[in-house]
């Protein structure tokens, strides 16, 4: 996924996290600070966002801290989150092979069960 930035134009690519999230916050962050050094993106976390099939917009206010104190720029940015056009035409696809497997695999007893590994302690020397 990327991040683009109405105003500009410019996109970048929406990292994700440890967790597997995406990083919408750092990826705005990176847009602002190109067009305004110093500057990164207020908390988007409280903005509702409007979301449409493969679309996604948000508007978020460039701010900076001066002196421990957050000082806003009344610059605001709109950003739309672009999706692979492709990925969002397919979305998830089930087919009638598929579910006729799925019914097999679960009249043999379904997935078959993690093996079990037994960790002994041999530091000991056999004793």
């Amino acid at each position: 996924m990327k991040l683009k930035c109405t105003e500009t134009g410019r996109t970048t690519e929406i990292k994700k996290n440890e967790f597997g999230l995406p990083e919408y916050q750092e990826a705005a962050n990176r847009l602002i600070g190109r067009e305004m050094p110093g500057y990164f993106a207020a908390d988007i976390s409280h903005f509702n966002l409007e979301n449409r099939p493969g679309q996604c917009r948000f508007d978020v206010e460039a701010v900076r801290v001066v002196g421990g104190m957050t000082e806003h720029s009344g610059e605001v940015f709109n950003f739309e989150i672009l999706k692979n056009p492709a990925a969002v035409a397919l979305g998830s696809i089930r087919s009638n092979k598929k579910a006729a497997a799925s019914r097999e695999n679960g009249k043999r007893g379904g997935r078959p069960p993690i093996a079990q590994i037994e960790i002994t302690d041999d530091t000991k020397g056999g004793q």
